[in-house]
């Protein structure tokens, strides 16, 4: 995945990862880049734990991937593994340090 840097005036809302993709809004406009092609009748689904400490309603991930949690519950429930196979967001990053 390339790296994609601008300076604007705009509050960057959300950035979040998973594999190839890269999700960004800014004022509440969304982007997405990716390191590969998506088809069009790809599904598309956020991963929280790059973005969310804890899930005060864990679900079951059907996204069926090699890397699948199975079970959705939160950053905080990562193992150290699972944590460096996803890029997480700064605020999730530091929370693993504190905890650790």
């Amino acid at each position: 995945m390339q790296a994609i840097s601008a300076t604007h005036s705009y509050r960057l809302v959300l950035s979040t990862s998973i594999g190839d993709l890269r999700k960004v809004a800014v004022s509440g406009q969304k982007a997405f880049f990716a390191g590969r092609h998506f088809s069009a009748s790809e599904l598309l689904t956020p991963f929280h734990p790059t973005s969310e400490w804890g899930i005060s309603q864990p679900y079951v991930c059907n996204y069926r991937s090699q890397q699948c949690l199975g079970m959705i519950r939160g950053a905080r429930h990562l193992s150290e593994q699972q944590a460096t196979d996803y890029r997480l967001n700064r605020h999730i990053v530091d929370k693993r340090n504190l905890k650790g």
